[in-house]
């Protein structure tokens, strides 16, 4: 989120950007914040990738959505194309409607969290979608989702 929303800040004051910077420079300023953001959290994810967890998702999610947005188009296949929708998201079973599933005779999930979880599905959906038409793919989630 803050690799995405730094991009739009006008003044950052933890790099020491000052306000009567030029246009240009100022501009160099955000993307370059922005991209160390990026890399502390591809540093992270690197660490939690062997744990599937919903919030792993939304993480990739949201920076293959940051990477296609910059250009990098190869960077944002990797975390939406391959990762998100592909193994992580179908691991977790968020295709699936969890509602009948109970451990215990309670239970699994509340209502909260089966809405968050069919959130991130949607998320990857249409993350996969846009990231197919824009590199003239099939979409993975129709070809993995059975």
């Amino acid at each position: 989120m803050f690799a995405a929303a730094a991009s739009y800040v006008d003044r950052l004051p933890a790099r020491g950007h000052s306000a009567s910077a030029e246009p240009g420079e100022a501009d160099a300023e955000r993307a370059a914040t922005a991209a160390d953001y990026a890399a502390c959290a591809r540093r992270i994810l690197d660490t939690v990738y062997h744990e599937s967890r919903s919030a792993t998702v939304q993480a990739l999610v949201l920076l293959g959505t940051r990477e296609f947005g910059i250009g990098s188009l190869e960077e944002g296949w990797l975390h939406i194309g391959e990762q998100a929708p592909g193994s992580l998201a179908l691991d977790l079973g968020l295709n699936r409607n969890p509602e009948k599933w109970t451990h215990n005779g309670r239970q699994l999930f509340t209502q909260k969290e089966m809405d968050i979880r069919k959130r991130i599905w949607w998320a990857c959906c249409m993350a996969d979608k846009c990231v197919s038409g824009r590199r003239s793919h099939l979409s993975l989630v129709g070809r993995l989702d059975r």
